[in-house]
């Protein structure tokens, strides 16, 4: 993505990538002079293909502009994998979740990048080297005070990116947080200066299964855990902007079910989505900056693309 990023970079401090300070207010610096956007497109599930520069409407706060170029996965790909929720209750998700890690790094080409994030009441992250070995299940046996998933995928979507380089993360969460600095609310927000694609896999929730329409298609198919009304409560004030965020970035959030079958599902719809680039035209360049994209070729499609960028 052409969009210059500069990412604030004290996140987590030397000390082993620590909660986030109280005092600190993490943000994305940015300067836009080609704005690139990731587009899925499907009817049903089946990706369209072969769609052009022409067959696309995009409005920039709510101005028409020309999109400039149409790509179809020709730029490498860094992808963030994001293990949350490591706790007593969830072993053998975490276990998991290792395989996943290893699953994943059989999918990338060798031009790809892969990092794992692992999250528990501190961070951890590291780039896979060709000979890295993914961390031991042994390193997870321990009492755990509590989880920092929200500083944790917030870690993810700052993480720089060079320009012409694609970025997409991956997180397996239960979206409960116990130890994060950052308040969930500002997720999205902060999302949504990011330039990746975010898509998050449920391991588990602690609703039941009468109340997942109202909580959303996350909830179905994924795992429960015994809960109160004030824990689920509580998890809610986590679960709902993590979703928003990922949304903000153009991505999904499913059941985890098949944690492979899930990884190899969000690979797809990545690597057959588009990317538009287009210089802002009769826009202000400053503040936030909503998107629409449309697909103006006749037919019925799906279309999921981020929801805008910070100028």
């Amino acid at each position: 993505m052409r969009r210059l990023t500069a990412v604030l970079l004290l996140i987590v401090a030397a000390a082993g990538m620590t909660a986030l300070s109280a005092q600190q207010n993490p943000t994305f610096r940015t300067r836009t002079d080609v704005v690139t956007v990731n587009v899925s497109v499907t009817r049903g599930r089946t990706p369209v293909t072969g769609l052009v520069a022409a067959d696309f409407e995009v409005r920039d706060k709510g101005v028409l502009q020309q999109v400039d170029e149409v790509l179809l996965d020709t730029a490498p790909l860094d992808v963030t994998l994001v293990l949350t929720g490591f706790r007593e209750n969830l072993r053998e998700e975490h276990d998991t979740g290792l395989d996943v890690a290893a699953a994943l790094r059989s999918r990338i080409t060798p031009a790809d990048r892969l990092r794992v994030v692992m999250v528990n009441d501190r961070i951890r992250g590291s780039l896979v080297q060709p000979d890295f070995q993914i961390p031991s299940r042994q390193e997870i046996r321990q009492s755990i005070p509590g989880v920092s998933v929200v500083d944790g995928l917030f870690y993810a979507l700052a993480w720089p990116v060079e320009p012409g380089r694609r970025h997409l993360v991956v997180a397996f969460t239960d979206a409960w947080d116990q130890w994060s600095t950052l308040d969930a609310d500002r997720l999205p927000k902060l999302a949504g200066h990011s330039d990746a694609v975010m898509h998050l896999a449920l391991w588990a929730s602690p609703i039941g299964r009468g109340d997942r329409a109202e909580i959303g298609n996350a909830g179905a198919g994924a795992a429960t855990f015994s809960s109160t009304s004030l824990q689920i409560r509580a998890w809610e004030e986590t679960y709902r902007p993590i979703v928003s965020a990922a949304e903000r970035t153009g991505g999904t959030f499913r059941p985890a079910g098949s944690a492979t079958q899930a990884l190899e599902q969000i690979l797809e719809d990545f690597r057959t989505s588009y990317v538009l680039r287009y210089a802002p035209k009769g826009v202000d360049a400053a503040g936030w900056h909503d998107l629409a994209v449309k697909v103006t070729r006749p037919g019925s499609y799906t279309i999921r693309a981020r929801k805008g960028y910070e100028g």
